[in-house]
Order: structure tokens, then C-alpha cells, then sequence
């Protein structure tokens, strides 16, 4: 790792000065800007949710009349929003989908997923498991 590398840059530090638990919010915002994924009454499924940054911006942008179902294998702390509901398990067992699955009451419009594996500093092994989070996302 490059030794000039600050996990607690200026991003970092205007996430919290903004309220969002992670800098990734900052990434779903941008997207969301570009090409509007996320919309008023929408139903939304974030799979590797923790810490909630994607989640906090998942909740204002689909609103009251939406739902979002966060889900990671460590637990979130709750959010405000009555619309965002919170799991903890593993995305790889059916119960957890099925367990979302109920909540929304249909299947989701939107699937978000920011799910990285444990790195290992093995550039074939990370590889591998950044694929399987992809098409477990799918």
C-alpha cells in the first residue's frame, strides 16, 4: 500500500460533516446525478450496505413511498428513514433474499451493490472474489 495514502482525506471528513456514515455516499450521489437510478417510489436492494453511506442516499432518493432493504454481513446501525429496512447476513444465502424479498412485497426495481471481499493481497485470489461478489449482485 503507498505509504501517502489518508483514509481520512477530505472526503472522508465532509461525509461526516454532512451526516453520511461513508465516503461511498458521495459515489451513489454521483451516479445517481448521471443517470437518475434512483427515483421516487422506487424499491431498491443494497447488497454489502455496511457502513450505510449508499443506504442514507438510497433512502431520501427513493422517499417515503419507496423501500429500500440494506443488507451486509455486519449489521448496520439503524437510520432514521421508515422506509429502509436493515439485514444481517450473507447475501450467498436464500433466506436473506427471500427475507427482502418480503419486505419490498415484489421483486426490487433497483439492485445497488458497493460488496468487496476480504482482500488478500493476491491479485488472482481478489480478483476472483471481486467477480463472485459481481455476479452474486446480478
Amino acid at each position: 500500500m503507498c505509504a501517502s495514502y489518508n483514509r481520512k482525506d477530505k472526503l472522508y471528513e465532509r461525509a461526516k460533516e454532512e451526516g453520511y456514515r461513508s465516503r461511498a455516499a458521495y459515489k451513489l450521489l454521483e451516479l445517481n446525478k448521471k443517470y437518475s437510478i434512483l427515483r421516487p417510489g422506487m424499491k431498491v436492494f443494497d447488497l454489502g450496505a455496511w457502513p450505510g453511506g449508499w443506504t442514507q442516499v438510497a433512502g431520501v432518493a427513493v422517499g417515503e413511498r419507496g423501500i429500500v432493504v440494506a443488507l451486509d454481513l455486519v449489521a448496520l446501525e439503524p437510520l432514521p428513514e421508515a422506509n429502509v429496512h436493515l439485514i444481517c447476513g450473507d447475501a450467498r444465502e436464500q433466506s436473506n433474499i427471500d427475507a427482502a424479498l418480503e419486505i419490498a412485497g415484489s421483486r426490487f426495481d433497483v439492485v445497488i451493490s458497493d460488496m468487496s471481499p476480504k482482500l488478500t493481497g493476491i491479485k488472482e485470489a481478489d480478483q476472483a472474489g471481486t467477480v463472485g461478489c459481481a455476479e452474486l449482485a446480478q
